[in-house]
């Protein structure tokens, strides 16, 4: 039986194959959230030229990937709930908590693997994207360059700034001062 593909990587495949950036997917999910219930998928997919099945997933990506805040995903819960139970009934309702649950445990299976993923960055690789990031290089060629995300990137530029800091004290304290 075939392995199913990392959620990491079903996601850098949806944005590449949707041409949709992290930014753009939080944007819409925002704009989302916040529009009244006459905004539905059918006005969002055609201000931003995607079909109704990119739409809802990006509403998904935004959450399971955290790029909304708690507020405006707890907002996209109860309106994709709204819109249910107004085309379901109770049956809509239903399904809406089901799909809910699965996106939060998507959003917990993906804050795992983030996790291991920046975690798998060595203090060296750390280091060097620092220098790049220093001598001007862009975040997101710096991203390219190491086969990840910008989001990534700038975690471990503030990872990079963590290393210095404990590099700093610690030449600092052997010194005596």
């Amino acid at each position: 039986m075939r392995q199913p593909k990392p959620i990491q990587l079903r996601f850098q495949e949806f944005m590449t194959k949707h041409d949709l950036s992290q930014q753009k997917i939080a944007e819409i999910a925002l704009e989302y959230a916040n529009s009244g219930p006459e905004y539905a998928r059918t006005f969002f997919s055609q201000k931003y030229s995607i079909s109704p099945a990119v739409f809802y997933g990006a509403l998904e990506y935004s959450i399971i990937a955290r790029l909304v805040d708690k507020t405006t995903e707890s907002r996209i819960f109860l309106k994709l709930a709204c819109n249910n139970s107004q085309h379901g009934g109770q049956d809509g309702v239903k399904r809406s908590v089901e799909h809910k649950n699965h996106v939060l445990r998507l959003q917990r299976e993906y804050a795992v693997a983030f996790k291991r993923h920046i975690d798998s960055f060595s203090e060296e690789t750390i280091f060097k994207i620092c220098m790049d990031f220093r001598d001007g290089m862009a975040i997101s060629q710096i991203a390219k360059k190491n086969k990840t995300s910008s989001r990534v990137v700038k975690i471990l530029l503030g990872k990079g700034l963590d290393l210095l800091f404990d590099t700093y004290h610690s030449v600092k304290r052997r010194m005596g001062k």
